[in-house]
């Protein structure tokens, strides 16, 4: 093979040569019939025109020389192909000025011999213009470079991994040497067998209840392609079963089966038992596996077929055959291709059922026996490189069966596009992409934009259809002895009957494959993406490998990014002209994730309304919004002038930090597994709505705001075992008044939950700070020991309106460092209370239910009195006639109370004036009256009382 394309290479040279010394070129070559290798070549001409069949043969991709258009509306069909380019008198190649293949026309290249040999097409045009079918093998080379490449409308691609066989053979020799040619893509997992094992359970093997058959192969001894020897079994639930029993004789009866499972619901399972070499009654089971999977290219579907046979029932070849392509073997009693190279055509369907005592029942003669085993696992991959050995993510552009697309300018509207190997596609301006189909696994893009947004849409998705996984089998084969009753007939009629006692031997060969790793869809690698644009919008899910650039002044993603292998982290150097990040859809890296963290380029704005997940996050702009939410194992940190926090989620392995000018929260979420950093100078605020801060270390608010309350927010402390939790709070300390839960980064409810030995403290970070509190709850054991585990520094004072402590327990204990704010009502620490006038107020719920305060002064505690809030109330209001005319004012006094008396001669009148000051000087309550002289200028007197408690 060698030799030939040396020769076919001087050969081609040296007419190349030749033509240019004795022949200018043709202007024109046009074929409308058919051509093949012997005629009408070589061709020198300007343009090259085939409008009929054009079919062509050799070692080398089939050019033209001096050409400078082509034009394609036939067929054309080369081994090993093309080369569509401008080769001048002197061999130096160019690229042509034109390219075109029009719709409906064909340009296929092929593998010289085996589907795994190279082919190559390869166009190189200034112009590129292809509405019909280009295509290559499965290990083929599809190149195109031009200026302004025009796809649309057109289907490119790789043909579809099919396999060429497998084959076991014996080379000759004394003795003759087992061997085995592997098939294209499948490579040697373990081996193990071809020997006897003792004592082997045949009850424990097979377990039927109704139509469901499990079954369990015995722990066996295999060898991995590493080198490793280890023991595996199969075990397969609701298996598939078939099963073929032939009795030979009245004493022996054969019995063979096949046990298969699959996960992937497309993938159909056959089996066959065809004849053997030895003996029609012991027979080869075979099995296949197929599905049928679109070829977007050619627009049906191609048949992907698996077939493993195993000879064990028969065969005397009970060795191990090296692998021909590969430092592994395989045992000779198996073979697994991708085609029908065991005759699985030419056997038999099943002719019996899968029973509870198929494998064993209590007549057999052992219930352990000696049994004789073969084992085997193999990959099948969906891609090959250049050796015929599967690959992994990390594969390169160096894999066989590609396509490269190299274009200034690239319209991939409605274009059809498959690789076996790799894909590259790189263009200076995507026109656009809008219904492309692009089927490869492995895929590199360098896409830009000369207008002003460049849309990365129907170029990625995140998997494809391939049948590709791992298949295991495990087969055996045994006898045992079953002693049965034959009745014999009679010699005449007079005679008795005799009753004769046979043992019966079984051959058992039982075959156990578990092929529910075999998938019809392969994950979708992108091993480098680079955009440009001023605006890059990207609408794909991807699964970055190796690199990734996006250089871009604004970045939408919609789609799914998820970065891994050798990208770790991504940063400034991934986003270098960055100012704008709008996240719709989801981001995810390793390790860490940075942006706007490079000072030289301050980012705008960052929002996200999807979802981010990285293990360190860090994030600095001028405006951040989350409305959707951010996941990592480690540190979340955000810088920004304005953050905007509005129904989404931060959640934080470690501590989260937000440092900014102005935050504003609505329905947010944020969840710390150690603590919350909060450094905000000037609004801090959540309007009112509900927020949660969870943490397990407590919570620091650096710097007190300069407006703003939390009010409808819920801070939950939950204090790990034994740890003592510090609580950092920079509130101003304005004493006990409503005035501190204003403007002061109040909260609405704290939540101090402990949990067995926990202590929680309450510092400030300045010489006297406080925080206030509307609710203040005791959790978990910090509810019966909270007297014992929450201390509060002398610097700092907890101001609160609610709490399910009693207020007087709480004073007692902390003193002046805890305070009850009577006067405040809050969301959280209020109840509404309807007055004798019908007027609905506000009050402090634990002012209302004290059994100690008497809010209106009537001797009565709020707890016990129906109306606490309505005042004093008069009892009466008399005139004495008797003693110059004179009002006489009576009412309830409290104990050692004191009362003002006031009065206005009109309700019109502005003011209250003073007439009397008195007090209850008596412990109990008691009816107290005060008098007023009348005169005939005030006959119309209005009085009120009010207390001074």
């Amino acid at each position: 093979m060698m030799s030939h394309k040396i020769q076919f290479c001087i050969l081609l040279a040296s007419t190349s040569f030749a033509g240019g010394l004795l022949a200018q070129p043709e202007n024109l070559y046009e074929n409308y019939g058919f051509v093949d290798q012997g005629s009408e070549l070589p061709i020198n001409a300007r343009a090259f025109a085939n409008y009929g069949s054009f079919t062509v043969f050799g070692a080398l991709p089939f050019d033209t020389q001096n050409t400078l258009n082509f034009t394609n509306t036939g067929v054309m069909n080369g081994s090993v192909g093309f080369r569509f380019d401008q080769v001048a008198d002197n061999g130096l190649r160019s690229k042509a000025d034109h390219f075109y293949n029009a719709s409906g026309a064909e340009i296929n290249s092929s593998s010289l011999l085996f589907e795994d040999d190279p082919s190559f097409l390869i166009v190189s045009a200034t112009n590129v213009v292809n509405k019909g079918l280009l295509t290559v093998g499965v290990s083929g080379l599809l190149s195109i470079d031009g200026g302004d490449v025009d796809l649309s409308d057109s289907a490119i691609g790789v043909s579809a991994l099919q396999g060429s066989g497998s084959y076991n053979s014996m080379l000759p020799g004394d003795p003759p040497t087992p061997v085995y040619f592997p098939d294209t893509g499948i490579t040697d997992e373990y081996w193990g067998g071809m020997t006897n094992v003792n004592r082997m359970d045949t009850v424990g093997l097979l377990n039927v209840l109704g139509e469901s058959a499990n079954i369990t192969s015995p722990i066996h001894m295999v060898t991995n392609a590493a080198g490793f020897i280890g023991n595996t079994l199969l075990s397969l639930q609701s298996a598939n079963s078939y099963v073929i029993s032939n009795a030979v004789t009245e004493t022996n009866i054969i019995v063979q089966a096949v046990f298969s499972s699959v996960a992937d619901p497309r993938i159909l399972t056959d089996v066959t038992f065809s004849d053997s070499p030895r003996t029609n009654e012991v027979k080869t089971a075979n099995i296949r596996y197929q599905v049928p999977l679109t070829n977007y290219v050619t627009a049906s579907d191609d048949l992907f077929t698996l077939y493993l046979s195993d000879t064990l029932a028969w065969d005397t070849n009970l060795v191990f055959a090296p692998n021909q392509n590969a430092a592994t073997v395989r045992p000779y009693t198996y073979t697994l291709s991708r085609l029908d190279t065991i005759g699985f055509n030419l056997g038999s369907p099943s002719n019996s059922v899968v029973s509870p005592s198929l494998l064993w029942n209590d007549t057999f003669s052992n219930t352990f026996v000696t049994n004789f085993y073969a084992a085997y696992s193999a990959n099948v991959a969906s891609v090959i490189d250049n050796s015929g050995s599967s690959i992994n993510a990390e594969a390169t552009n160096s894999l066989s069966g590609r396509v490269t697309i190299k274009a200034d300018s690239l319209n991939l509207d409605n274009t059809r596009l498959r690789s076996e190997g790799f894909l590259s596609i790189n263009a200076n301006h995507l026109e656009s992409s809008s219904n492309a189909i692009i089927d490869s696994q492995n895929v590199s893009y360098g896409l830009a934009s000369m207008g002003s947004v460049l849309n990365v849409n129907s170029v990625v998705t995140d998997e494809i259809d391939r049948l590709q996984g791992n298949i295991a089998a495990y087969s055996a084969i045994w006898t045992n002895l079953s002693g049965i009753v034959i009745t014999n007939p009679p010699e005449n009629e007079e005679s008795e009957e005799t009753f004769t006692t046979n043992v019966v031997e079984y051959l058992y060969h039982v075959l156990i494959v578990d092929a529910t790793d075999l998938s019809t869809t392969v994950p979708v690698y992108v091993h480098d993406f680079a955009a440009e644009g001023d605006t890059v919008n990207i609408d794909d899910d991807m699964n970055v490998v190796r690199s990734l650039l996006i250089d871009s002044k604004n970045l939408v993603n919609n789609g799914e990014i998820s970065v891994f292998s050798n990208m770790q982290n991504l940063g400034a150097t991934n986003f270098p002209s960055l100012k704008s990040l709008l996240n719709n859809g989801t981001i995810s890296v390793n390790e860490s994730l940075q942006i706007g963290t490079d000072t030289t380029n301050v980012v705008d704005s960052i929002i996200n309304s999807g979802q981010v997940n990285a293990f360190f996050q860090r994030y600095q702009s001028q405006y951040f919004e989350n409305s959707g939410r951010f996941d990592a194992g480690g540190r979340i940190d955000i810088t920004a002038v304005d953050a905007k926090l509005d129904n989404g989620t931060i959640s934080s392995g470690r501590d989260i930090v937000i440092n900014a000018e102005n935050v504003k929260l609505q329905n947010a979420e944020l969840i710390s597994s150690t603590d919350i950093r909060i450094g905000v100078s000037g609004v801090l605020t959540d309007g009112g709505f509900p927020n949660t801060f969870a943490v397990n270390n407590g919570f620091t608010l650096a710097v007190k705001p300069a407006s703003g309350d939390l009010l409808g927010s819920t801070f939950n402390s939950t204090l790990p075992r034994f740890a003592a939790v510090n609580h950092l709070w920079a509130g101003e300390d304005r004493g006990n008044s409503p005035s501190g839960f204003h403007n002061n980064a109040a909260i609405g409810r704290l939540i101090l939950d402990g949990r067995g030995g926990s202590r929680a403290r309450f510092n400030g970070v300045g010489n006297n700070n406080a925080i206030y509190v509307d609710s203040l709850e005791f959790a978990g054991s910090l509810l019966d020991t909270w007297k014992q585990n929450v201390s509060i520094a002398d610097n700092f004072t907890v101001y609160y309106a609610s709490s399910n402590i009693p207020v007087e327990e709480l004073s007692s204990h902390f003193g002046t460092r805890m305070q009850w704010v009577s006067e405040f009502v809050g969301d959280n620490s209020s109840l509404p209370i309807v007055l004798s006038d019908g007027t609905s107020i506000l009050v402090n719920k634990l002012l209302r239910e004290s059994l100690t305060i008497d809010s209106d002064g009537d001797g009565a505690a709020n707890g016990i009195d129906p109306t606490p809030f309505d005042g004093v109330i008069l009892a009466n209001v008399e005139i004495d006639e008797a003693n110059r005319p004179q009002a006489v004012i009576s009412w309830i006094a409290a104990g050692a109370t004191n009362y003002r008396v006031e009065f206005k001669d009109a309700l019109s009148d502005p003011n209250w004036t003073y007439l009397k000051s008195v007090q209850n000087n008596a412990n109990d309550r008691q009816e107290i009256s005060v008098s007023d002289s009348l005169t005939g200028d005030n006959q119309g007197r209005f009085y009120r009382v009010t207390y001074q408690p």
